[in-house]
């Protein structure tokens, strides 16, 4: 990568590292949930010692990269720009006045707005100005330098002081920067994965497409079961749950899904203007880092090859219901008792996960029973209501005339 090329690169990094600031400061300026200036932690977090990683490079692999980084930013605060929708939906849908006449509902809406403006700066125009890049000669490359930093309000000789004196001082600003906001960035991103689950329960319970309330053969379990149709990895426990519940509700016959990230690399393939994904939980085995993802259904894309797509791997299952079966008692699901679900919403989903973990079939009628055991009572109860309440009535009427 030569000097003007890597110049280039940084004056974008700037560029965006200020805007990102920027962008911080609107969205804490509406958001009534979030502490600190979480956007451009996460910001600084994600770019974290980049320009080490590109600095010996080949020009267009480094923008690819920077490009990705952007890309990764753009999902992660379009996910929380989408929890914050969902939100103002529910909100909305239960008619709730106090909600709706009120400045908590514009706080809400400000904070969706401004994210949905951050993730369109990074995810469209910067990575467009990154791609552009790659199209200049040496001339228009020098234009685009010279015209850089005059928008930034960058000399050339503060270009080359400010490389080599105050590398130092932003290095050691980032790092206390970064340790300050890692663990409420971490937090932050689990309670907004949280509530996007018990939006997803609470939406296919409205729907009636509770499939955990349904007996089902071992057959029936498998075939209901999401996978990923690059890997053709099943999605299991909490995360499978979850992405099931889409499924159900939008009757998909054939449950794949991928990232939009897996879909782009696959075919190009793009993200249709209204398509809503389902965000799950991963953890980086070799970072132990705990990342929030959002899958999409295949129909969610336009221009997707589904030839290309990976049939489910039912035989990765079968060899992982092996193990969980000699120790079928130790099985656990931390996922979902993290949710804050009623005691029997999380007594039911843990049976059904039980048996779709260890290949068994799933009988649910010790639930169904006891809800209509339920009813019964209850419309006895209703039967004999009116008697009981006129023999009362009898009786205070009797004490009144003295009898």
């Amino acid at each position: 990568m030569t000097t003007l090329e890597k110049e280039a690169l940084d004056l974008i990094l700037i560029s965006r590292t200020r805007q990102a600031e920027a962008d911080g400061k609107e969205h804490q300026k509406n958001s009534p949930k979030l502490n600190g200036n979480i956007v451009f932690g996460t910001f600084l977090k994600e770019m974290k010692g980049h320009k080490a990683e590109i600095a010996n490079m080949d020009f267009k692999d480094a923008i690819d990269l920077t490009a990705q980084k952007f890309s990764n930013l753009g999902e992660k605060f379009e996910s929380w720009a989408d929890n914050a929708d969902d939100f103002i939906h529910r909100q909305m849908e239960k008619g709730l006045g106090y909600y709706v006449n009120s400045p908590y509902r514009n706080q809400w809406e400000g904070s969706r707005d401004a994210l949905n403006n951050i993730t369109s700066g990074l995810k469209i125009f910067a990575i467009q100005e990154l791609q552009n890049l790659k199209t200049m000669d040496n001339a228009k490359l020098q234009e685009f330098v010279n015209e850089k930093k005059e928008d930034l309000g960058i000399s050339n000789t503060q270009t080359q002081q400010n490389t080599q004196a105050q590398q130092p001082l932003q290095q050691e600003k980032q790092q206390i920067h970064n340790q300050i906001m890692e663990s409420k960035d971490s937090r932050e991103l689990e309670q907004g994965y949280l509530e996007s689950c018990k939006i997803q329960v609470a939406m296919t319970c409205k729907a009636r497409k509770m499939f955990w309330k349904q007996d089902k053969t071992k057959e029936q379990l498998d075939r209901e079961i999401t996978y990923n149709g690059i890997t053709g990895k099943a999605y299991l426990g909490a995360n499978g749950l979850i992405i099931q519940m889409d499924a159900a509700r939008n009757e998909y016959s054939n449950p794949v899904y991928l990232t939009q990230k897996q879909a782009q690399d696959l075919c190009d393939a793009t993200l249709k203007k209204d398509a809503k994904g389902v965000s799950i939980e991963i953890q980086n085995k070799q970072t132990g880092e705990t990342i929030y993802p959002k899958v999409y259904h295949a129909s969610q894309f336009d221009n997707l090859d589904t030839s290309k797509l990976k049939p489910k791997d039912l035989g990765s299952v079968e060899k992982l219901r092996e193990n969980y079966n000699k120790t079928p008692d130790k099985i656990v699901f931390k996922r979902l008792e993290k949710m804050g679900l009623y005691e029997n919403t999380l007594k039911e989903f843990q049976s059904y996960l039980k048996a779709q973990t260890l290949g068994h079939n799933f009988v649910a009628e010790k639930m169904q029973s006891y809800n209509k055991n339920y009813q019964q009572n209850y419309q006895q109860n209703r039967q004999y209501q009116p008697n009981n309440q006129y023999r009362n009535n009898q009786y205070q009427k009797n004490q009144y005339q003295g009898r």
